[in-house]
Order: C-alpha cells, then sequence, then structure tokens
C-alpha cells in the first residue's frame, strides 16, 4: 500500500508538475528594475547594485526586512492621501512576491527571459543644462551646526526664467540641507567678501540672509530633480546674485566639500511666473494653533501649523508642488486645505504617516491643484521626543524647541505656486497620466461592478458572456500594474482586491486590440 501511495504520489507530480516557485527572471526582476535600480545600479547613490541575479542574491537578507517594513524603496507619501509625480511605493503582492522569492531560495529561472537592465542617463539629469552654480570648497571648522552661504553672480543681462532645477551635493555626509535663493542688488558680493574665507555665516533663518532674498529651491536628504512645465519658471533677476546657503551637519569637523553644485534649465521665452514659499509654517512666535513650540522631553506631541490670516495670498493660488520640513524628532507629517462657514471643504494635500528625516524631499502633484480664496493651509507635525525614537540624539530625552540645528525641530510647508488661471487644474505634470489614444470602447454597462465601491473583493458581471480570451488589469492612477489576469468566456469573476490600499484604481480589459476601462473605488 505505501509503495503504491508513491507512485501514486510520482505520477500526480510527473502530470502537474512540481509546486510552482517565485524566480528572479519572471517575478523578481520586473520589480527591481522599476522600483529599485534608479539607485541602487553602478554610478548610483545606493550603497549596492541591484542590476543582475547575482547583485539580489548578495542582498536578498537585505531586501526582505527593507522592503517588509516600507523603508525602501524610500517613498514616504501616503498614495492613498494623495497622488504625486514619479511616485515609487510597492503594493502588498509585490513585497509578497519578494519574500515568496526568498523562501524560495532565490531560485534564478531562465535568465535569457529576464527584462534588459533600464538604461539610466550618468550625470546630470535635466534636459539640459544652462546655468551651473558651484559653490567653493569649504571644510568644516568646528563639531557643531555650520551655515555657509555664498553668492554666485547669475550671469544673465536681463531677467530670465527657469524651470528645471537640480541639486548635486559634493559631500552629501556632511551636508544637512541646501537653500537657494535670489537677489537683485550686489547685497550678496559684499556679506561674501567681508567674512574671511569662502562665502560668510548666517544663522540659518529662511528669508534673513539678505534684505532682497527670495526663496526659489532647496534640497534636503532624497531630494531629486525638480521639472515644471515650459510654460512656467522662476525668475533670476538680471546683473544680479544667486546665494545658496549650506547647512553642513555636527559631527564632521576638519571634514571638506570639495564643492556643491546647482544645475538650472533657463525657459526659452518668458514664462508664467512661479513662486516658492511657505505655506504654513510655526515657530516660537508665528504660525502656532496650539503654542508654544516645545516638545517636551520623553513625550510625544503634536504641533499644528498655520498661516496668518494676513499672510494668505490675496488671489486663488495654483499648487504645483510641496516639500514638508522637520528634524530627526518627526514622526508623521499631514497638510490639507480647507475652509468653514457654510459650505466647508477640505483639500488634502500631503500625509506622510512615517517622517523620515533621512529622505525628505520635495513631492510634485500630478496636476496642479487650485487653492481657492479664503482656503487656509494647516498642518499637523507629531514629535517623538522619547527613547523610543532611535534619531533622538539625546539620553536621556530633554526639552525640544525651534530652532535651525539638527538636534532642535521645525515645522514648514513650502510649496511652489502661480497666481491660478482657468485651466491650470487640467496641467499635466506627470506623463504617466497622458494616453496617447483614447480606448475603444467595448462594454457600456455601468452595472458591470457590483458593487463600486469596492471592499474586499472584485465582483465582475457581464449581462453577455465575453467570447474568447481576455486580459483584465487592475492599476493605479499612476498607471503600476496591481493586479493582472486572464478569463475565457468571461461572465462572472470574483477578484480579491482586499491588500489594496484605499484609493482609486481602473481595471482595464483588454481583447483583440479593443481596451475598456472602468474606474474603480477601494474604501
Amino acid at each position: 500500500m505505501k509503495k503504491s501511495i508513491s507512485i501514486f504520489t510520482l505520477l500526480l507530480a510527473a502530470f502537474f508538475g512540481t509546486a510552482q516557485t517565485t524566480d528572479w527572471a519572471t517575478d523578481v526582476a520586473p520589480i527591481v528594475y522599476d522600483h529599485c535600480v534608479s539607485c541602487h545600479r553602478t554610478g548610483g547613490i545606493g550603497h549596492f547594485p541591484l542590476e543582475t541575479w547575482a547583485d539580489a542574491v548578495s542582498a536578498s537578507q537585505i531586501i526582505l526586512p527593507a522592503t517588509q517594513s516600507r523603508y525602501m524603496p524610500p517613498y514616504r507619501a501616503n498614495p492613498a492621501y494623495r497622488h504625486f509625480r514619479e511616485e515609487n511605493y510597492l503594493t502588498d503582492a509585490e513585497i509578497q512576491t519578494l519574500q515568496d522569492w526568498v523562501n524560495d531560495g532565490v531560485p534564478s529561472g531562465d535568465l535569457s527571459q529576464a527584462p534588459a537592465l533600464p538604461n539610466f542617463q550618468n550625470g546630470s539629469q535635466l534636459s539640459s543644462v544652462d546655468l551651473v552654480l558651484e559653490t567653493p570648497a569649504f571644510t568644516v571648522f568646528q563639531q557643531s551646526d555650520i551655515y555657509r552661504a555664498f553668492a554666485i553672480p547669475t550671469g544673465v543681462a536681463t531677467d530670465r526664467f527657469f524651470n528645471e532645477i537640480e541639486f548635486m551635493p559634493g559631500n552629501d555626509e556632511i551636508i544637512h540641507h541646501i537653500v537657494v535663493y535670489t537677489d537683485p542688488t550686489n547685497e550678496p558680493l559684499l556679506l561674501d567678501q567681508a567674512d574671511p574665507g569662502p562665502g560668510w555665516s548666517t544663522n540659518g533663518m529662511v528669508g534673513n540672509l539678505t534684505q532682497n532674498a527670495s526663496l526659489v529651491a532647496e534640497w534636503t536628504p532624497g531630494g531629486t530633480v525638480i521639472k515644471m512645465p515650459p510654460a512656467f519658471g522662476y525668475r533670476i533677476p538680471a546683473n544680479g546674485y544667486f546665494i545658496v546657503e549650506i547647512h553642513f551637519a555636527p559631527g564632521h569637523l576638519n571634514e571638506t566639500d570639495e564643492g556643491s553644485i546647482v544645475n538650472l534649465r533657463l525657459t526659452p521665452d518668458e514664462p508664467r511666473e512661479l513662486y516658492y514659499g511657505v505655506l504654513a509654517a510655526a515657530e516660537e512666535d508665528f504660525g502656532l494653533v496650539n503654542p508654544p513650540f516645545l516638545i517636551p522631553a520623553n513625550t510625544e506631541h503634536t504641533l499644528i501649523a498655520e498661516m496668518k490670516v494676513s499672510d494668505i495670498s490675496p488671489v486663488p493660488l495654483s499648487l504645483f508642488t510641496l516639500t514638508p520640513h522637520a528634524h530627526v524628532f518627526g514622526k508623521s507629517f499631514k497638510a490639507f486645505s480647507f475652509k468653514t462657514g457654510a459650505n466647508p471643504d477640505t483639500i488634502p494635500l500631503i500625509d506622510i504617516p512615517k517622517w523620515d528625516f533621512y529622505w525628505q524631499g520635495t513631492y510634485t502633484l500630478q496636476k496642479p491643484v487650485k487653492l481657492p480664496l479664503n482656503y487656509r493651509t494647516r498642518a499637523y507635525v507629531t514629535y517623538d521626543n522619547t527613547t523610543n525614537n532611535p534619531n533622538n540624539p539625546n539620553s536621556p530625552p530633554l526639552d525640544v524647541t525651534w530652532g535651525e540645528r539638527t538636534t532642535d525641530e521645525m515645522l514648514y510647508l513650502f510649496a511652489s505656486v502661480a497666481v491660478y488661471e482657468p485651466g491650470d487644474e487640467n496641467i499635466v505634470l506627470d506623463s504617466s497620466l497622458l494616453v496617447s489614444a483614447a480606448p475603444e470602447v467595448v462594454f457600456q454597462d455601468n452595472d458591470f461592478i457590483v458593487p463600486n465601491p469596492i471592499n474586499h473583493v472584485l465582483d465582475i458581471r457581464a449581462k453577455e458572456p465575453i467570447a474568447g480570451m481576455a486580459d483584465f488589469i487592475i492599476t493605479d492612477m499612476s498607471g503600476r500594474v496591481q493586479r493582472q489576469w486572464r478569463e475565457l468566456n468571461m461572465a462572472h469573476s470574483r477578484t480579491s482586491v482586499s491588500d489594496l490600499m484605499p484609493g482609486v484604481y481602473v481595471l482595464q480589459i483588454r481583447q483583440a486590440g479593443k481596451v475598456s476601462s472602468f474606474r474603480l473605488l477601494k474604501i
């Protein structure tokens, strides 16, 4: 009897095949190439490459905890709250695929079937570089924070505009952040000349460098290239100066930045002007809804920031980018615009459930968002000043107040805006939203998906069966595939979507060159 069972088992294995494993070529490489190798490649900022199966095998024990904790990829915004351009986060299904691959013994699969390695541009990522701002070499001369500003001539005889900017820190291990201003006068030059050594010492206060300084951009850890549409730009004053202010983090005595670079791309014509400034802020005596700016030791504490009514724009604005900022005590950051009264309304802006000081940056919206008159912007930031915060520089914890030092705290929401014009909300900033041609509609059945919104199960019912083979694809609003399967002569299909995050998705049904799209709301 035992022998017959053994033979029967072998026959089953031979007939049906062994259990399918997850392999590099078919399952894992598409995920890694889509989400990881832009940094983890030869010449990239990642600490190790993930270009080949052998690379991934070597790093497999790092990949698993990094992705399961969502520490990597380092995309921090909550896509269920607001979508941004170039989102880079893993779905639950993709994380499960990586876990299965490691648990299956990191098999290679048929490497000839793996997708081609993406081709990345080395050096500058701008479409063209028209102006290069380079700071001189600077050696840190103290253990505590240093703020140093450098005057660089604009080099333009008439006012010009730029719409792309890229920061290339010379030594990002010692640089906390970089801020760029413009000034139409020669005051930056005079300050630079009056201070011995390269540049001049500042106190790091935003906007307090010179009397006429205008903030235009900034870089923080995790920051990437900022690109605006050709019809928009930030002003560069004729015969004026750029001020490049660098905050050198504490603890780097005698270390050197050999020179940091800021690349700019100019617009060919005079565009609509973009302004970079503060949407919400909290300081010692400014902007706090629940003062004082104090994070007591051994507490988690939430501060609420909002601009004064007198500082709210007198005209409607079109919002292009958001740059939230806090320091190492930050735990979460959430911001929205709103109005009260007879017809209250809320415009969600950004939600970062797990704040990461080392991966901040600027978030570009998929389309500009209109901020109407009389809307105020509010930011809620929770800080962790306990021993549970691994980044807490104080042991035991101490009271923390507002300040520019890394060991202080801040609360800012910077933004790029333009004066609103009708139609701005239809400008596409994210190319993934563009569709080359409208798909031919296959079905016109409003009851095709029941119910919609969906919760745990996507229930698809056709009044007439779909003849032949059809591909079913669920994508998020950035076009990333979340689920894909095939059905033959489909009349009724039920698919689990319990692992999808709440938000808006698109179901596509493709058959014989025809495409039908249905919008799904996952709750």
